[in-house]
């Protein structure tokens, strides 16, 4: 048994803990034997003294680390060999004091307690410490993902294929990606040539693991969520496929199994920024706006990753009436744009502007926003570029715009015809 298994040992039963509690003596223990002992004793487990009481708190940061050590060690498991493992298909073990480091780089993952950069240099400082080391790069491939930068995850997830021998989940994990860039056929092609080039590895599991999540992006949610909760009947702890499940809830506007699905994630795991998102919009979807703002403000107050946090301004700023509360709304919106930029609040607010007849500002805003796109082209700006010279009387403008719309915006063209005749 390995040093960390060792430490995670519930003091009762001397068994691993799945799910720890401090009791007030200060020590931590498996929930379901503290309940058992304090049921028929009131003295503590470890230090013999009389308990001052038998109510116990979540362990949070423990349970994240047992989770995150979990999947690292059960990750092989996942392969399930039909026949003896071939010797490319062996996965040495990771040195403890890397499983430690990983896990809590995770830790500050799932949470975002850290922003995304921070993380990455913690990353770049593991692979010059254990270069070539597959599960950093995957895991590094996995942020990236997140973070919307596809084509570094792409290279990571390239150089742990060509670093490793074990080469069959970052191919899996390269079809997912190609999948959710937008070309699902090629990430298909992808899954069939993994299956033709190791016949021996039963895929079902890894195939239902790293493609369902692209499914879910693609087109076949309804089909995801169910190879997904058929996966997890398997593997009922692997956390990300939790995740995943509870993602193409989200995706489907499931609002209710939204909400039942990330409650029992929540009540395993105690916390993760992308659960509580999603019951943040499953509230707003149910028109509960107390309640979205509620898991809107837990994100604000523990994560600190800026592309998350400005979504969560963003997404709380359009829960609100502009006419009511244009203060909250302005300042939301602003936050949202100084985190990042390319969440285009910036167009948001010129039309929040715009409604108030503040049109210098309207305007202001919306040269923010053009800086950033083809004004020749981008649909959006013309749109609010084409509204906002109507209203200050400037037909000329106006005329452009439309036509410009009615080339890139072509479903919407007879609209777009009509107002130009009304202009003329």
């Amino acid at each position: 048994m390995n040093e960390f298994l060792q430490d995670i040992l519930c003091p009762i039963s001397r068994e691993k803990i799945d799910y720890p509690v401090i009791a007030a003596d200060g020590f931590t223990y498996e929930e379901s034997f503290f309940r058992s002992w304090v049921a028929s004793s009131s003295i503590s487990p470890m230090i013999g003294t009389s308990l001052p009481s038998t109510t116990t708190t979540d362990n949070k940061t423990l349970a994240y680390l047992i989770a995150r050590h979990n999947y690292y060690t059960d990750s092989i498991a996942h392969l399930k060999l039909r026949t003896a493992s071939p010797k490319s298909y062996v996965i040495n073990p990771l040195p403890t004091s890397l499983k430690h480091k990983l896990a809590k780089l995770m830790l500050d993952y799932f949470h975002l307690s850290q922003p995304l950069s921070v993380l990455y240099t913690h990353l770049d400082a593991l692979l010059k410490e254990y270069p070539g080391v597959q599960q950093i790069l995957l895991e590094y491939a996995n942020m990236k993902r997140f973070g919307c930068d596809l084509e570094e995850a792409l290279k990571l997830i390239e150089k742990a294929q060509k670093e490793s021998l074990v080469c069959t989940i970052p191919k899996y994990m390269k079809a997912r990606l190609v999948s959710i860039q937008g070309d699902p056929f090629a990430g298909k092609e992808l899954v069939d040539g993994v299956q033709k080039e190791n016949p021996v590895i039963d895929h079902t599991l890894l195939e239902v693991r790293y493609l369902s999540s692209a499914m879910v992006n693609v087109k076949s949610k309804s089909a995801a969520f169910k190879l997904i909760t058929a996966y997890i009947a398997v593997c009922p702890d692997d956390m990300r496929a939790s995740l995943n499940q509870i993602y193409a809830l989200y995706i489907m506007k499931d609002s209710d199994r939204v909400l039942e699905y990330s409650k029992i994630f929540l009540d395993k795991y105690k916390y993760d920024a992308c659960v509580a998102y999603y019951r943040a919009k499953a509230y707003a979807l149910k028109k509960e706006r107390d309640e979205a703002f509620k898991y809107f403000d837990l994100i604000l107050n523990q994560s600190k990753e800026p592309m998350f946090l400005a979504q969560c301004y963003y997404d709380k700023a359009l829960l609100r009436q502009s006419a009511t509360e244009f203060d909250e709304m302005k300042t939301e919106l602003e936050a949202a744009f100084s985190l990042y930029p390319k969440i285009n609040a910036d167009i948001v607010l010129a039309d929040l502007y715009r409604n108030r007849k503040q049109y210098s500002e309207a305007a202001r805003w919306l040269d923010s926003y053009a800086s950033r796109v083809d004004k020749a082209t981008d649909i959006y700006y013309n749109r609010m570029c084409a509204t906002l010279s109507v209203e200050t009387g400037n037909k000329e403008e106006a005329i452009r715009c439309y036509t410009v719309l009615i080339e890139k915006d072509g479903a919407n063209a007879a609209y777009y015809s009509m107002k130009i005749e009304s202009l003329l």
